[in-house]
């Protein structure tokens, strides 16, 4: 057989993807459906603020809901990682040279036929994001938490009993393993987490443990400035065993392009609950028994070594520069912090959080 020339084979594989899945080669790339790809580099430095409000007008319970609007899943990790979520996805941007890979993970996948996948040229597509992109591989998902995230929220407060916000539009999917999971982890389904009974095992491996009465270990922020370090908490988070994330508005956006690359896209496998005012929440989840635990270099502070771990608890860390203020030690039930020496006054938050969840998360 003769050896094809990288053009046509491109324009084999297009042909016959198109034939499996909804595979539109655009050249215009001011086509209206490319509006959440174009200049990622700015539009994902904004967050997005909404009110914690239901369509109807009706207050979300707790407030806890997800803002609404598009993100953007960067990389071929990142992007399989939506597409195993139960995130509403919208649609797929990929190189022509990257329509294999997307064929690839969507022909197994019936419910995935119609997706759209919206395929340019290498070049175009550095146009488009608005700068130098090689892995030719874009995802664009809904902002809204999915049922299945919320059902392991409500558990927190109140046994499943609230009322978070209106059902998401999560549909069945069969995923695939999650093989960054540690090999003795506990892959047995829990099918009263999961709306419609299709979650992959891999998202939630831990939940039987999350609900009420059982163990768990939450993670607050209220301000956290760098993507980072919100990218790789969130990452040591689905390695170590956090149940979810309580993020102050003012942080940094938990859904932007960085933070979504620096968590390998973990941060979609997590309840993260976006809150107007983070010590009322606290307040509540302290309501029904979970422990506050500050983490912080102060003169209080309990070695972490000395600190064993409790059936329901929160985390709570500081910013980057200031981390937790007088108001928040004098608040938490505890302080605790690792001890060192008299010439180093602080260590990054993101790496003293994988050690405080290490410590302190029963896994």
């Amino acid at each position: 057989m003769p050896r094809m020339g990288t053009i046509p084979f491109v324009v084999f594989l297009w042909v016959q993807g198109s034939q499996r899945m909804n595979l539109i080669n655009i050249e215009d790339l001011t086509d209206v459906r490319l509006a959440a790809y174009r200049d990622l580099k700015v539009t994902q430095s904004a967050q997005v603020h909404r009110p914690a409000t239901h369509a109807s007008g009706q207050d979300w319970r707790y407030g806890l809901c997800s803002d609404e609007g598009p993100f953007i899943a960067e990389g071929r990790i990142v992007a399989q990682r939506l597409l195993e979520s139960d995130y509403h996805v919208e649609s797929l941007l990929v190189a022509h040279r990257k329509v294999e890979w997307a064929t690839s993970q969507l022909e197994k996948r019936l419910d995935w036929k119609n997706l759209p996948v919206y395929c340019v040229s290498d070049e175009k597509i550095q146009q488009l994001v608005g700068f130098e992109f090689h892995s030719g591989i874009l995802g664009c998902g809904m902002r809204q938490m999915p049922e299945s995230l919320l059902k392991v929220a409500r558990k927190w407060f109140d046994g499943g009993n609230a009322q978070l916000g209106p059902p998401s539009r999560s549909v069945s999917r069969d995923l695939t393993p999650d093989t960054d999971l540690a090999p003795d982890t506990d892959l047995t389904p829990d099918t009263d987490l999961t709306p419609v009974g299709v979650l992959g095992t891999d998202w939630i491996a831990d939940r039987d443990r999350l609900g009420s009465g059982q163990s768990c270990t939450l993670i607050a922020l209220p301000y956290v400035s760098q993507p980072e370090n919100l990218g790789s908490i969130l990452r040591s988070s689905r390695a170590l065993g956090v149940a979810g994330l309580l993020v102050d508005r003012r942080s940094v956006d938990p859904f932007s392009r960085r933070v979504l690359r620096v968590s390998m896209g973990h941060a979609l496998g997590l309840p993260i609950l976006k809150c107007d005012d983070v010590r009322s929440q606290l307040q509540a989840l302290r309501n029904v028994g979970f422990r506050m635990l500050g983490v912080e270099v102060d003169p209080r502070m309990l070695p972490l070594n000395s600190v064993g771990a409790a059936k329901r608890q929160v985390l709570i860390l500081g910013s980057e520069f200031e981390g937790l203020d007088r108001q928040w030690l004098d608040w938490v039930d505890q302080i605790v912090g690792i001890p060192m020496p008299p010439e180093v006054d602080s260590m990054n938050v993101a790496v003293v959080a994988a050690i405080a969840m290490h410590h302190l998360c029963k896994r």
